[in-house]
């Protein structure tokens, strides 16, 4: 086996917009961008969620090396959504990896004796982390050509909460965008920050210096209604001004199964829904004619009260669900 140093050129990082600046840190901000940013973000922006690896190579054998930190016990989230390295192969899952519990440096195998043959290699970083890659192990003499391009340049930029992150997801390629991405065959950054996804104008800001094909916000969880109230619809606002004709999909928030039981609930969360309801509508209704709605009921289901772990945050078969409603609205959007 050949160890190929991190970054290499026969490897495509994506999902990580500042990576020339921050390389070989993979970062989902830079640094230069820590003071602007909310301080409850200094770690999460280190996070490798939504990040990816991309080969087309010939290589039998894959294996990568990484410094990875230590496992905490979290309420909905197994190591193999933390820390772990999901690879698919030509669109299909060929192996879920973790190191072990402790931080530090360990060598993870992908895959290996396979027959040599050109193919289309996605190695989806983990979901929370931070993870530092060390090198990538491929065969003695494997051929590297340029990774199947995109069906857009650009990526589409999803903001949220721990939903948004994975949270919940069993592993890294099972978030819903991840799934959405390889339906449609799109680029994608994630900026899911679990409870941390509050809607501040100065994340906003950061946002808008990325050159996206569309902005997704996916936001409600993790503000009351009157903080809602008061930043969702300047958040809007900023990344309209800068980018003025990216299109930007706003959904509800979905349900949470408490809904079933409590009024205070319901009441809540209709609230917040109705909130990214009339801002879409403000904008729509000023003239501009490349902000959408998503609707909760129409991408998770009203009626599906499987979808989650733990009554809130989305396990695998709500995921899949979200990524089946997102997929023709985004697909429209982007005229794909």
């Amino acid at each position: 086996m050949q160890w190929l140093s991190f970054p290499d050129p026969n490897c495509q990082v994506c999902g990580f917009p500042w990576f020339s600046e921050t390389a070989p840190l993979l970062w989902r901000f830079p640094e230069r961008m820590k003071a602007q940013l909310p301080e409850t973000l200094s770690l999460a922006l280190q996070q490798t969620a939504g990040g990816r690896l991309r080969l087309r190579t010939d290589t039998g054998s894959l294996s990568v090396k990484a410094r990875f930190p230590g496992f905490t016990v979290r309420t909905f989230i197994t190591q193999y959504t933390a820390h772990g390295v999901s690879t698919y192969v030509d669109g299909r899952c060929w192996s879920a990896r973790i190191p072990g519990a402790q931080e530090g440096e360990a060598e993870l195998s992908l895959f290996n004796g396979a027959p040599r043959q050109m193919r289309d290699v996605c190695v989806y970083l983990p979901l929370y982390g931070p993870v530092e890659v060390l090198s990538i192990g491929v065969d003695e003499g494997a051929g590297f050509e340029l990774p199947t391009p995109f069906a857009l340049e650009r990526p589409v930029v999803f903001y949220g909460t721990s939903i948004t992150q994975g949270g919940g997801a069993s592993r890294s390629g099972l978030s819903y965008q991840a799934m959405l991405a390889r339906d449609l065959n799109l680029d994608y950054a994630n900026f899911g920050f679990a409870g941390k996804g509050r809607c501040e104008r100065e994340v906003a800001e950061a946002l808008a210096e990325v050159d996206a094909s569309c902005y997704v916000l996916d936001v409600g969880q993790n503000t009351s209604v009157e903080e809602l109230i008061e930043r969702f619809k300047p958040f809007m606002d900023t990344l309209r001004e800068a980018r003025p004709q990216t299109p930007l999909l706003a959904t509800t928030p979905i349900l949470n199964n408490a809904e079933l039981w409590s009024q205070d609930q319901q009441q809540t969360a209709e609230d917040k829904r109705e909130i990214i309801r009339s801002a879409v509508q403000d904008r729509k209704q000023a003239g501009d004619q490349a902000v959408y709605l998503l609707e909760a009921a129409d991408y998770l289901g009203a009626d599906f009260t499987d979808g989650t772990v733990d009554g809130l945050h989305a396990n695998d078969l709500g995921f899949t669900r979200m990524a089946e409603g997102m997929k023709p609205r985004l697909a429209q959007i982007l005229d794909l």
